[in-house]
Protein backbone atom coordinates (compact mmCIF):
# COMPACT_ATOMS: atom_id res chain seq x y z
CA UNK A 1 0.00 0.00 0.00
CA UNK A 2 1.25 3.33 -0.83
CA UNK A 3 2.41 5.42 2.15
CA UNK A 4 0.40 8.77 2.62
CA UNK A 5 1.16 11.59 4.56
CA UNK A 6 -1.31 10.34 7.41
CA UNK A 7 0.96 7.09 7.04
CA UNK A 8 3.08 6.24 10.23
CA UNK A 9 6.18 4.73 10.13
CA UNK A 10 6.11 1.48 11.69
CA UNK A 11 8.82 2.16 15.24
CA UNK A 12 11.48 -0.61 12.92
CA UNK A 13 12.12 1.88 10.64
CA UNK A 14 12.54 4.42 13.34
CA UNK A 15 14.97 2.16 14.69
CA UNK A 16 17.21 1.87 11.50
CA UNK A 17 17.10 5.82 10.89
CA UNK A 18 18.54 6.34 14.31
CA UNK A 19 21.06 3.57 14.10
CA UNK A 20 22.31 4.59 10.39
CA UNK A 21 22.71 7.86 12.03
CA UNK A 22 24.53 6.59 14.78
CA UNK A 23 26.62 4.53 12.44
CA UNK A 24 27.74 7.08 10.66
CA UNK A 25 28.37 9.47 13.40
CA UNK A 26 30.60 6.93 14.74
CA UNK A 27 32.11 6.36 10.96
CA UNK A 28 33.20 10.44 11.34
CA UNK A 29 34.45 10.28 14.89
CA UNK A 30 36.60 7.32 14.01
CA UNK A 31 37.65 8.39 10.90
CA UNK A 32 38.36 12.12 11.10
CA UNK A 33 39.14 14.57 7.82
CA UNK A 34 39.53 17.83 10.08
CA UNK A 35 35.93 19.04 9.30
CA UNK A 36 33.95 16.34 11.34
CA UNK A 37 31.02 17.90 12.40
CA UNK A 38 30.24 19.96 9.02
CA UNK A 39 30.70 16.74 7.35
CA UNK A 40 28.18 14.97 9.50
CA UNK A 41 25.81 17.87 9.24
CA UNK A 42 26.46 17.89 5.65
CA UNK A 43 25.94 14.33 5.23
CA UNK A 44 22.40 13.88 6.90
CA UNK A 45 21.63 16.64 4.62
CA UNK A 46 22.70 14.91 1.61
CA UNK A 47 20.46 12.09 3.07
CA UNK A 48 17.44 13.53 3.48
CA UNK A 49 17.52 15.71 0.26
CA UNK A 50 17.69 12.66 -1.49
CA UNK A 51 14.64 10.76 1.24
CA UNK A 52 12.92 14.04 0.37
CA UNK A 53 12.89 13.09 -3.49
CA UNK A 54 11.89 9.97 -2.59
CA UNK A 55 8.96 11.25 -0.53
CA UNK A 56 7.37 13.28 -3.64
CA UNK A 57 7.27 10.27 -5.77
CA UNK A 58 3.71 8.33 -5.71
CA UNK A 59 5.04 4.68 -5.64
CA UNK A 60 6.73 4.74 -2.74
CA UNK A 61 7.11 2.52 0.00
CA UNK A 62 8.42 1.07 3.30
CA UNK A 63 11.57 -1.31 1.15
CA UNK A 64 12.12 1.55 -0.79
CA UNK A 65 12.40 3.91 2.37
CA UNK A 66 14.37 1.41 3.72
CA UNK A 67 16.38 0.95 1.18
CA UNK A 68 17.43 3.83 0.23
CA UNK A 69 18.30 4.51 4.17
CA UNK A 70 20.74 1.69 4.06
CA UNK A 71 22.27 2.99 0.98
CA UNK A 72 22.83 6.30 2.26
CA UNK A 73 24.59 4.47 5.48
CA UNK A 74 27.29 2.75 3.20
CA UNK A 75 28.13 5.88 0.91
CA UNK A 76 28.77 8.34 4.43
CA UNK A 77 30.96 5.55 5.89
CA UNK A 78 32.61 5.74 2.49
CA UNK A 79 33.05 9.34 1.84
CA UNK A 80 33.66 9.49 5.55
CA UNK A 81 36.79 6.62 4.94
CA UNK A 82 37.90 7.88 1.89
CA UNK A 83 38.31 11.60 3.24
CA UNK A 84 39.98 10.12 6.33
CA UNK A 85 42.35 8.68 3.73
CA UNK A 86 43.44 11.65 1.56
CA UNK A 87 43.78 13.62 4.69
CA UNK A 88 44.47 12.89 8.00
CA UNK A 89 46.04 9.38 7.13
CA UNK A 90 47.91 11.19 4.44
CA UNK A 91 48.81 14.34 6.57
CA UNK A 92 46.82 16.45 4.41
CA UNK A 93 44.12 18.84 4.42
CA UNK A 94 40.85 18.89 2.53
CA UNK A 95 42.12 21.45 1.04
CA UNK A 96 45.05 19.89 -0.17
CA UNK A 97 43.85 16.21 -0.46
CA UNK A 98 46.27 13.20 -1.71
CA UNK A 99 44.32 11.81 -4.64
CA UNK A 100 45.57 9.79 -7.82
CA UNK A 101 42.21 9.39 -9.98
CA UNK A 102 42.81 11.88 -12.95
CA UNK A 103 39.24 13.65 -12.12
CA UNK A 104 41.00 14.35 -8.49
CA UNK A 105 44.11 16.44 -11.08
CA UNK A 106 41.07 18.51 -12.42
CA UNK A 107 40.17 19.10 -9.00
CA UNK A 108 43.61 20.70 -8.29
CA UNK A 109 44.11 22.69 -11.11
CA UNK A 110 40.94 24.32 -10.74
CA UNK A 111 41.89 25.03 -6.83
CA UNK A 112 44.94 26.16 -8.85
CA UNK A 113 43.11 28.24 -11.21
CA UNK A 114 41.07 29.92 -8.64
CA UNK A 115 43.80 31.04 -6.42
CA UNK A 116 45.75 32.43 -9.89
CA UNK A 117 48.84 30.54 -9.48
CA UNK A 118 48.50 29.20 -13.17
CA UNK A 119 47.13 30.93 -16.25
CA UNK A 120 43.82 30.54 -17.27
CA UNK A 121 42.97 28.46 -20.21
CA UNK A 122 41.99 30.86 -23.24
CA UNK A 123 38.71 29.41 -23.65
CA UNK A 124 34.99 31.12 -24.02
CA UNK A 125 32.95 31.13 -20.31
CA UNK A 126 30.16 29.08 -21.64
CA UNK A 127 32.69 26.77 -22.82
CA UNK A 128 34.77 26.89 -19.72
CA UNK A 129 31.35 26.04 -17.87
CA UNK A 130 30.48 22.96 -20.12
CA UNK A 131 33.16 20.89 -18.82
CA UNK A 132 33.59 18.57 -16.05
CA UNK A 133 36.11 21.02 -14.96
CA UNK A 134 33.35 23.87 -14.93
CA UNK A 135 31.42 21.63 -12.28
CA UNK A 136 34.19 21.56 -10.23
CA UNK A 137 34.78 25.22 -10.84
CA UNK A 138 31.77 26.10 -9.56
CA UNK A 139 32.01 24.03 -6.07
CA UNK A 140 35.10 25.94 -5.47
CA UNK A 141 33.64 28.92 -6.90
CA UNK A 142 30.56 28.48 -4.76
CA UNK A 143 31.62 26.69 -1.40
CA UNK A 144 35.77 27.05 -1.47
CA UNK A 145 38.33 24.43 -2.06
CA UNK A 146 37.26 22.04 0.04
CA UNK A 147 36.96 18.31 -1.84
CA UNK A 148 34.35 17.81 0.48
CA UNK A 149 31.97 19.47 -0.94
CA UNK A 150 31.96 17.93 -5.11
CA UNK A 151 32.26 14.65 -3.20
CA UNK A 152 28.96 15.23 -1.61
CA UNK A 153 27.64 16.47 -4.58
CA UNK A 154 28.43 12.92 -6.57
CA UNK A 155 26.70 10.94 -3.35
CA UNK A 156 23.67 12.65 -3.94
CA UNK A 157 24.09 12.22 -7.30
CA UNK A 158 24.05 8.19 -6.56
CA UNK A 159 21.04 8.65 -4.54
CA UNK A 160 18.99 10.09 -6.91
CA UNK A 161 20.03 7.90 -9.47
CA UNK A 162 18.84 4.66 -7.29
CA UNK A 163 15.73 6.76 -7.15
CA UNK A 164 15.21 7.10 -10.17
CA UNK A 165 15.83 3.71 -11.46
CA UNK A 166 12.80 2.53 -9.62
CA UNK A 167 10.58 5.02 -11.42
CA UNK A 168 12.52 3.91 -14.81
CA UNK A 169 11.19 0.56 -14.01
CA UNK A 170 7.69 1.39 -12.94
CA UNK A 171 7.80 3.73 -16.36
CA UNK A 172 9.14 0.50 -18.70
CA UNK A 173 7.54 -2.77 -16.53
CA UNK A 174 3.62 -1.00 -16.17
CA UNK A 175 1.84 -2.43 -19.22
CA UNK A 176 2.83 -5.78 -18.34
CA UNK A 177 3.46 -6.46 -15.19
CA UNK A 178 0.44 -7.64 -12.62
CA UNK A 179 2.23 -6.28 -9.70
CA UNK A 180 1.92 -2.94 -7.97
CA UNK A 181 4.14 -0.05 -9.02
CA UNK A 182 5.27 0.43 -5.54
CA UNK A 183 6.77 -3.38 -5.61
CA UNK A 184 8.21 -2.85 -8.73
CA UNK A 185 9.76 0.75 -8.09
CA UNK A 186 11.36 -0.57 -4.68
CA UNK A 187 12.87 -3.55 -6.43
CA UNK A 188 14.41 -2.34 -8.60
CA UNK A 189 15.89 0.64 -5.86
CA UNK A 190 17.37 -2.32 -4.27
CA UNK A 191 18.76 -4.04 -6.80
CA UNK A 192 20.52 -0.77 -8.65
CA UNK A 193 21.69 0.16 -5.25
CA UNK A 194 23.30 -3.46 -4.31
CA UNK A 195 25.41 -3.06 -7.74
CA UNK A 196 28.61 -2.52 -5.71
CA UNK A 197 30.38 -0.35 -8.74
CA UNK A 198 26.97 1.75 -9.15
CA UNK A 199 26.90 3.05 -5.50
CA UNK A 200 30.96 3.53 -5.09
CA UNK A 201 30.65 6.19 -7.62
CA UNK A 202 28.43 8.52 -4.71
CA UNK A 203 32.12 7.96 -2.59
CA UNK A 204 35.17 8.85 -5.20
CA UNK A 205 35.70 12.49 -7.35
CA UNK A 206 34.65 10.75 -10.78
CA UNK A 207 32.15 12.54 -13.32
CA UNK A 208 30.28 8.76 -13.55
CA UNK A 209 28.40 9.60 -10.53
CA UNK A 210 27.11 12.60 -12.93
CA UNK A 211 26.93 10.55 -15.81
CA UNK A 212 24.65 8.13 -14.21
CA UNK A 213 22.60 10.23 -12.81
CA UNK A 214 21.88 12.23 -16.28
CA UNK A 215 21.73 9.27 -18.19
CA UNK A 216 18.64 7.67 -15.36
CA UNK A 217 16.82 10.98 -15.82
CA UNK A 218 17.34 11.07 -19.63
CA UNK A 219 15.94 7.86 -20.50
CA UNK A 220 13.03 8.22 -17.91
CA UNK A 221 11.57 11.51 -19.22
CA UNK A 222 11.86 10.03 -23.12
CA UNK A 223 9.43 7.35 -21.53
CA UNK A 224 7.17 10.33 -21.74
CA UNK A 225 7.22 10.05 -25.45
CA UNK A 226 6.38 6.60 -25.86
CA UNK A 227 3.50 6.90 -23.26
CA UNK A 228 2.93 10.35 -21.89
CA UNK A 229 1.27 10.38 -18.69
CA UNK A 230 -2.49 11.32 -18.58
CA UNK A 231 -1.91 14.44 -16.15
CA UNK A 232 -0.23 17.24 -17.43
CA UNK A 233 2.24 18.11 -14.75
CA UNK A 234 3.56 14.77 -14.54
CA UNK A 235 4.28 15.43 -18.22
CA UNK A 236 6.12 18.53 -17.77
CA UNK A 237 7.77 16.89 -14.85
CA UNK A 238 9.02 14.05 -17.07
CA UNK A 239 10.05 16.20 -20.02
CA UNK A 240 12.38 18.44 -17.32
CA UNK A 241 14.05 15.62 -16.40
CA UNK A 242 14.85 14.87 -20.38
CA UNK A 243 16.51 18.32 -20.33
CA UNK A 244 18.55 18.34 -17.12
CA UNK A 245 19.77 15.19 -17.82
CA UNK A 246 21.05 15.98 -21.31
CA UNK A 247 22.50 19.33 -19.69
CA UNK A 248 24.37 17.21 -17.56
CA UNK A 249 25.26 14.74 -20.03
CA UNK A 250 26.75 17.34 -22.41
CA UNK A 251 28.67 18.58 -19.02
CA UNK A 252 30.18 15.43 -18.06
CA UNK A 253 30.81 13.40 -21.00
CA UNK A 254 29.03 14.85 -24.11
CA UNK A 255 30.10 11.48 -26.62
CA UNK A 256 27.27 9.77 -24.65
CA UNK A 257 24.88 11.66 -26.55
CA UNK A 258 25.69 9.89 -29.44
CA UNK A 259 24.43 6.91 -27.73
CA UNK A 260 21.14 8.46 -26.58
CA UNK A 261 20.08 9.91 -30.37
CA UNK A 262 19.52 5.69 -30.89
CA UNK A 263 17.40 5.72 -27.29
CA UNK A 264 15.41 8.55 -28.13
CA UNK A 265 14.01 6.88 -31.46
CA UNK A 266 13.23 4.01 -29.84
CA UNK A 267 10.69 5.66 -28.13
CA UNK A 268 9.04 6.63 -31.89
CA UNK A 269 5.24 5.24 -31.58
CA UNK A 270 2.95 7.32 -33.82
CA UNK A 271 4.30 9.88 -31.75
CA UNK A 272 6.53 11.77 -34.63
CA UNK A 273 7.22 15.45 -33.86
CA UNK A 274 8.22 14.65 -30.49
CA UNK A 275 10.65 11.63 -31.47
CA UNK A 276 12.20 13.79 -33.76
CA UNK A 277 12.33 17.16 -31.29
CA UNK A 278 13.90 14.68 -28.81
CA UNK A 279 16.90 13.58 -31.58
CA UNK A 280 17.27 17.39 -32.56
CA UNK A 281 17.63 18.23 -29.13
CA UNK A 282 20.27 16.23 -28.60
CA UNK A 283 21.71 16.87 -31.51
CA UNK A 284 21.87 20.73 -31.09
CA UNK A 285 23.14 19.66 -26.86
CA UNK A 286 25.82 17.80 -28.79
CA UNK A 287 27.52 21.19 -30.22
CA UNK A 288 27.87 23.06 -27.15
CA UNK A 289 29.91 19.42 -26.12
CA UNK A 290 31.73 19.36 -29.28
CA UNK A 291 32.25 23.41 -29.20
CA UNK A 292 34.10 23.19 -25.57
CA UNK A 293 35.75 19.36 -26.19
CA UNK A 294 37.53 21.26 -29.20
CA UNK A 295 38.99 24.08 -27.12
CA UNK A 296 40.43 21.63 -24.96
CA UNK A 297 41.74 18.71 -26.18
CA UNK A 298 42.45 17.49 -29.47
CA UNK A 299 39.19 15.97 -31.54
CA UNK A 300 41.11 13.22 -33.51
CA UNK A 301 41.56 11.64 -29.97
CA UNK A 302 37.60 11.40 -29.92
CA UNK A 303 36.40 10.65 -33.51
CA UNK A 304 39.35 8.31 -34.77
CA UNK A 305 38.44 4.91 -32.89
CA UNK A 306 42.23 4.27 -32.93
CA UNK A 307 43.53 7.04 -31.15
CA UNK A 308 40.54 6.78 -28.79
CA UNK A 309 41.34 3.33 -27.88
CA UNK A 310 45.25 4.36 -27.03
CA UNK A 311 43.99 7.22 -25.10
CA UNK A 312 40.96 5.20 -22.80
CA UNK A 313 42.48 1.49 -23.26
CA UNK A 314 43.23 0.21 -19.74
CA UNK A 315 47.11 -1.22 -19.26
CA UNK A 316 46.81 -2.59 -15.54
CA UNK A 317 49.20 -4.74 -14.03
CA UNK A 318 45.91 -6.65 -13.29
CA UNK A 319 44.99 -7.20 -17.16
CA UNK A 320 48.49 -8.79 -17.81
CA UNK A 321 47.80 -11.76 -18.95
CA UNK A 322 44.73 -10.74 -21.07
CA UNK A 323 46.86 -7.83 -22.74
CA UNK A 324 49.36 -10.28 -23.69
CA UNK A 325 46.92 -12.48 -25.31
CA UNK A 326 45.27 -9.60 -26.93
CA UNK A 327 48.72 -7.99 -28.50
CA UNK A 328 48.33 -4.30 -29.93
CA UNK A 329 44.65 -4.06 -29.48
CA UNK A 330 44.51 -0.42 -30.54
CA UNK A 331 45.93 -1.53 -34.04
CA UNK A 332 44.28 -4.61 -35.02
CA UNK A 333 41.49 -3.90 -37.78
CA UNK A 334 37.60 -3.89 -37.74
CA UNK A 335 37.84 -7.48 -38.84
CA UNK A 336 40.15 -8.52 -36.32
CA UNK A 337 38.42 -6.77 -33.15
CA UNK A 338 35.08 -8.09 -34.19
CA UNK A 339 36.81 -11.23 -33.69
CA UNK A 340 37.86 -10.51 -30.17
CA UNK A 341 34.64 -8.87 -29.45
CA UNK A 342 33.05 -12.60 -27.25
CA UNK A 343 35.90 -12.24 -25.44
CA UNK A 344 35.90 -8.25 -25.25
CA UNK A 345 32.35 -8.33 -23.84
CA UNK A 346 32.96 -11.35 -21.22
CA UNK A 347 36.02 -9.36 -19.68
CA UNK A 348 33.85 -5.95 -19.71
CA UNK A 349 30.94 -7.91 -18.03
CA UNK A 350 33.03 -9.55 -15.72
CA UNK A 351 35.46 -6.94 -14.31
CA UNK A 352 36.76 -5.74 -11.91
CA UNK A 353 37.03 -8.84 -10.94
CA UNK A 354 36.59 -9.44 -7.13
CA UNK A 355 39.97 -10.66 -5.70
CA UNK A 356 41.71 -7.30 -7.15
CA UNK A 357 39.88 -5.64 -4.70
CA UNK A 358 43.31 -4.63 -2.94
CA UNK A 359 45.03 -3.29 -6.05
CA UNK A 360 42.67 0.32 -6.16
CA UNK A 361 43.06 1.02 -2.45
CA UNK A 362 45.86 3.65 -2.97
CA UNK A 363 42.69 5.76 -4.93
CA UNK A 364 40.27 4.96 -2.03
CA UNK A 365 39.16 2.89 0.51
CA UNK A 366 35.94 2.12 -0.86
CA UNK A 367 37.44 0.63 -4.32
CA UNK A 368 37.76 -2.68 -2.83
CA UNK A 369 34.27 -2.69 -2.40
CA UNK A 370 33.45 -1.77 -6.36
CA UNK A 371 35.35 -5.20 -7.20
CA UNK A 372 32.02 -7.52 -5.41
CA UNK A 373 30.19 -7.95 -8.63
CA UNK A 374 28.59 -10.61 -6.97
CA UNK A 375 25.12 -9.02 -7.11
CA UNK A 376 25.54 -7.54 -10.42
CA UNK A 377 26.78 -10.97 -11.96
CA UNK A 378 23.07 -12.54 -10.32
CA UNK A 379 21.14 -9.39 -11.65
CA UNK A 380 22.96 -9.68 -15.58
CA UNK A 381 22.40 -13.22 -15.81
CA UNK A 382 18.25 -12.69 -15.45
CA UNK A 383 18.67 -9.47 -17.76
CA UNK A 384 20.82 -11.63 -20.17
CA UNK A 385 17.55 -13.79 -20.12
CA UNK A 386 14.97 -11.28 -21.16
CA UNK A 387 17.42 -9.49 -23.77
CA UNK A 388 18.14 -12.99 -25.22
CA UNK A 389 14.53 -14.42 -25.45
CA UNK A 390 12.10 -11.49 -24.48
CA UNK A 391 13.13 -8.44 -25.72
CA UNK A 392 12.56 -9.30 -29.33
CA UNK A 393 9.18 -10.44 -28.80
CA UNK A 394 8.14 -7.26 -27.40
CA UNK A 395 9.94 -4.89 -29.41
CA UNK A 396 7.40 -3.65 -30.68
CA UNK A 397 4.62 -2.87 -28.40
CA UNK A 398 7.18 -2.32 -25.41
CA UNK A 399 9.52 0.63 -24.80
CA UNK A 400 11.48 -2.19 -22.64
CA UNK A 401 12.78 -4.65 -25.18
CA UNK A 402 13.50 -1.21 -27.21
CA UNK A 403 15.93 -0.01 -24.34
CA UNK A 404 17.19 -3.23 -23.05
CA UNK A 405 18.41 -4.02 -27.03
CA UNK A 406 19.97 -0.32 -27.54
CA UNK A 407 21.59 -0.99 -23.88
CA UNK A 408 23.02 -3.97 -25.21
CA UNK A 409 24.75 -2.53 -28.47
CA UNK A 410 25.75 0.36 -26.65
CA UNK A 411 27.74 -2.35 -23.92
CA UNK A 412 28.81 -4.30 -27.30
CA UNK A 413 30.21 -0.98 -29.08
CA UNK A 414 32.17 0.48 -25.28
CA UNK A 415 33.73 -3.34 -25.71
CA UNK A 416 34.41 -3.23 -29.31
CA UNK A 417 36.20 0.36 -28.77
CA UNK A 418 38.32 -0.34 -25.54
CA UNK A 419 38.71 -3.75 -25.32
CA UNK A 420 36.59 -4.75 -22.72
CA UNK A 421 39.13 -2.86 -20.21
CA UNK A 422 36.99 -0.02 -18.90
CA UNK A 423 33.85 -1.71 -17.27
CA UNK A 424 32.95 1.42 -15.59
CA UNK A 425 31.41 2.94 -18.63
CA UNK A 426 28.52 0.66 -18.65
CA UNK A 427 27.83 1.95 -15.26
CA UNK A 428 25.25 4.75 -17.03
CA UNK A 429 23.30 1.69 -18.45
CA UNK A 430 22.25 -0.43 -15.39
CA UNK A 431 19.12 1.17 -14.53
CA UNK A 432 17.78 -0.58 -18.15
CA UNK A 433 19.24 -4.19 -17.47
CA UNK A 434 17.71 -4.11 -14.24
CA UNK A 435 14.08 -3.48 -15.51
CA UNK A 436 15.16 -6.52 -17.82
CA UNK A 437 16.27 -8.15 -15.52
CA UNK A 438 13.17 -7.29 -12.96
CA UNK A 439 10.53 -8.15 -15.80
CA UNK A 440 12.32 -11.90 -15.88
CA UNK A 441 12.05 -12.36 -12.63
CA UNK A 442 8.60 -11.41 -11.88
CA UNK A 443 7.19 -12.99 -15.09
CA UNK A 444 9.40 -15.81 -16.21
CA UNK A 445 11.19 -17.03 -12.97
CA UNK A 446 8.67 -20.42 -13.06
CA UNK A 447 9.16 -20.95 -16.79
CA UNK A 448 11.60 -23.92 -17.83
CA UNK A 449 13.54 -21.64 -20.51
CA UNK A 450 14.13 -19.68 -17.99
CA UNK A 451 15.79 -21.73 -15.40
CA UNK A 452 17.70 -24.11 -17.69
CA UNK A 453 18.91 -20.74 -18.87
CA UNK A 454 19.95 -19.44 -15.93
CA UNK A 455 21.67 -22.77 -14.66
CA UNK A 456 23.75 -23.03 -17.69
CA UNK A 457 24.62 -19.12 -16.82
CA UNK A 458 25.76 -19.73 -13.42
CA UNK A 459 27.68 -22.76 -14.48
CA UNK A 460 29.30 -20.95 -17.51
CA UNK A 461 29.98 -17.78 -15.21
CA UNK A 462 31.88 -20.21 -12.56
CA UNK A 463 33.80 -21.35 -15.05
CA UNK A 464 34.90 -17.86 -16.54
CA UNK A 465 35.76 -16.63 -12.84
CA UNK A 466 37.60 -19.86 -11.95
CA UNK A 467 39.55 -19.48 -15.12
CA UNK A 468 40.17 -15.93 -14.55
CA UNK A 469 41.36 -16.72 -10.57
CA UNK A 470 43.99 -19.04 -12.16
CA UNK A 471 45.22 -17.40 -15.22
CA UNK A 472 45.41 -13.99 -13.60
Amino acid sequence: MRLSARTRFPIWMYATAFTALGVVAAAVGMLPCGADAELYALLVATGAAALGAYKLLPWRNKAGWTALIIFWTMLAVGVAANLHQWTVERWCTLEHPWMLNPDANDFRNQALLRSGLVPERPIYDLDYAVTYDGVLAAFIYLFGRSIMYPLLGNMLMTLLAVVMSGGLAVRLLKPAASHKPQQIASAAIIMTGAIASYLNCGTVLIKDAMLNCCTVASLLGMTAIWNPPAKLYKRTALMMLLVIGLAGITVVRYQMLLMLIPAALTTWRRRYWPSALAAVAIILTMYFGLRSMMTTYSLSEYIDPEAATCRFFQERETHATYLDMLGGYAFLGVWQKLLWLPVTCAVQYLIPLPWNALNDLPMGYTLAYAHQGWIWYLIGGAALYYLVYTSWRNIRHELLGRYMIWAAACFIGIAWLFGGTVSRYILPFMPVFVAGALYSLLNDRHRQSFRRFYAVYIVSLAIALTASYFFR
